[in-house]
C-alpha cells in the first residue's frame, strides 16, 4: 500500500486495491488499532448515490465471492472453503498498456507557443493558470511534436462545447458540462488524442458556444497541454 501510494499522481486506485487485498487476508478485527479507529465512524456511513456502506459493502462483497467460488466447484462449510485445483488456460497474448509512451512536452497556458485568440481571459494561478472564454469562435491553435496530446480543461455545470482540429482534420466536439451535485474540477481531461502519427502536428481547440441542454452556459477552460510520444497499448 504504501508504495502504490508513493508512486503519486492519482494513486487511490491501486493502493486502495492493494490495502482491500490485505484487508481480506487480515480480517477487520486484525486492523491495526489506528487503521481501525480511523474507520469507525465511517463503518455504517453510507456513500453518496448508493446503498451502500462500507459495512454492507463488504458483506455483498463476501456474498459474490462464496457464489462464484460455489460456481466454480468450492465446498463450502461454515468454517472452511476447498477451492479445487484449476490449470491455466489462455493462449492469448497479454496486453500491455503504454509500452513506450513518453512525455515530450508539458506547455502552460502563458507559453508562447500557446496561441491564444482574442477573448479569451487569465486565471492567474502560477504554473497552474488557465484561460477561460464563453465566446463563441474563439481558438486556442499549438503547434506540436509526438503521436498522442492531452489537454487540460474545467467540467462543471456551466460549461460549453469545444470542437478539436488536428492537422485540419476534425476530431469531433468535446462536452464539458459535468451535472449537478458533481463538484467542479479543474484537473479534468478536455481532450486526449492519440495514435497520430510520429513528427509535427497542429492542434486547434474551438470554443463553439452551444451547450448541453442542461448546462448553464456555454463557458470554456482549458489548462495546460502535454504531448507525448510512443505507443498507447501493444
Amino acid at each position: 500500500m504504501e508504495i502504490a501510494t508513493r508512486c503519486g499522481q492519482d494513486s487511490d486506485c491501486n493502493p486502495g486495491n492493494a490495502g482491500g487485498i490485505l484487508g481480506t487476508y487480515l480480517g477487520r478485527e486484525n486492523f491495526p488499532s489506528d487503521v481501525r479507529s480511523a474507520l469507525d465512524s465511517y463503518w455504517q456511513l453510507q456513500f453518496d448515490f448508493t446503498d451502500f456502506s462500507l459495512a454492507t459493502a463488504s458483506d455483498a462483497c463476501l456474498d459474490l465471492a462464496l457464489e462464484n467460488l460455489q460456481a466454480q466447484g468450492a465446498t463450502l462449510t461454515p468454517s472452511q472453503i476447498s477451492i479445487p485445483l484449476q490449470n491455466v488456460q489462455n493462449n492469448d497474448p497479454a496486453q500491455v498498456s503504454f509500452p513506450t509512451l513518453t512525455p515530450l512536452r508539458r506547455f502552460i497556458v502563458t507559453d508562447p507557443e500557446m496561441n491564444w485568440s482574442s477573448h479569451w481571459e487569465l486565471i492567474p494561478i502560477g504554473q497552474l493558470s488557465m484561460m477561460k472564454t464563453s465566446q463563441a469562435g474563439a481558438t486556442l491553435d499549438l503547434d506540436f511534436t509526438g503521436t498522442a496530446i492531452f489537454v487540460q480543461g474545467e467540467v462543471w455545470m456551466d460549461k460549453g462545447i469545444i470542437e478539436v482540429y488536428i492537422d485540419g482534420k476534425s476530431y469531433g466536439t468535446r462536452d464539458l458540462f459535468l451535472p449537478w451535485p458533481w463538484r467542479r474540477t479543474a484537473e479534468a481531461t478536455a481532450l486526449w488524442v492519440t495514435g497520430l502519427e510520429p513528427g509535427s502536428h497542429h492542434l486547434r481547440i474551438v470554443v463553439t458556444g452551444r451547450k448541453n441542454p442542461d448546462s448553464d452556459g456555454t463557458q470554456v477552460v482549458l489548462g495546460h497541454v502535454v504531448s507525448y510520444d510512443g505507443d498507447v497499448a501493444d
